[in-house]
């Protein structure tokens, strides 16, 4: 009899093990394929560029100006937090990864209310036109 509960137990704690792993692969993968630094390439070629660092973090610079977050993605949303406010609930961008090397995100820029939504595109630096690595 205790041979049963100890078989079951053990299987109850492995099923256990592998829920928790695969419930935290989404955040993985996203983590893992923004990775790296990113530069804006429209509506603004070269103003802003990020770069995901691991621990979902990001540092945002625009126009000489660096800000660090952290980020958490959603299904088609990001929410950046700064490391100012970091007891507030942080901003949430429209967020779609077009590709491994592009994604387009709701504007980083504040706008005026009047003015239609703008969605910026982002590109992996390396990967902009014009860009090469050839010598």
């Amino acid at each position: 009899m205790k041979r049963k509960h100890f078989y079951f137990s053990g299987i109850f704690f492995l099923g256990l093990i592998l829920c928790v792993f695969t419930g935290c692969s989404k955040d993985r993968d996203d983590e893992v394929s923004l990775l790296g630094e990113w530069v804006e390439e429209s509506p603004v070629e070269g103003r802003t560029e990020l770069y995901f660092y691991s621990a979902n973090r990001v540092t945002m610079t625009t126009e000489g100006v660096v800000g660090d977050y952290t980020y958490r993605i959603v299904e088609e949303s990001i929410t950046l937090i700064s490391d100012e406010e970091s007891q507030g609930g942080g901003t949430e961008f429209y967020f779609r990864q077009i590709n491994e090397d592009t994604f387009q995100i709701g504007n980083l820029h504040p706008s005026t209310p009047e003015d239609e939504p703008t969605f910026m595109i982002f590109v992996r630096k390396g990967n902009v036109t014009g860009d090469t690595d050839e010598a």
